[in-house]
């Protein structure tokens, strides 16, 4: 999966990620360290917010260690999966990273 992460302003080079934002891809934007990613609609978040810093355990949906805060754009997020109704229980702002995919939009996440 190729996607793209800018910090501060500038875009990092790393491994399997593109240097040119596309406006046209899904955005997510973390909160804590000002990173902008670019994805695929449709994507899986999980590897992006790893990279951003999100910790991971099991990446099934049942340790809860990458429970993120969506602070803007939770409707550009797949929905509810059984995983995160069982691990969060009311559906607020709280979201399992390991269980979301990004449909398109911008969502704005802090961790």
């Amino acid at each position: 999966m190729s996607f793209a992460i800018r910090s501060k302003g500038k875009t990092s080079q790393k491994k399997r990620h593109t240097d040119i934002l596309d406006s046209t891809m899904a955005k997510i934007i973390f909160s804590d360290n000002d990173e902008v990613v670019e994805l695929p609609d449709g994507s899986p978040i999980a590897e992006a917010c790893e990279e951003a810093g999100v910790p991971f355990a099991c990446t099934e949906g049942v340790c809860g260690t990458c429970v993120i805060e969506v602070t803007e754009g939770m409707e550009n997020l797949s929905e509810f999966n059984q995983a995160e109704s069982d691990f969060l229980g009311d559906q607020d702002r709280e979201r399992l990273a390991c269980q979301c995919k990004i449909r398109g939009g911008c969502v704005k996440i802090k961790f």
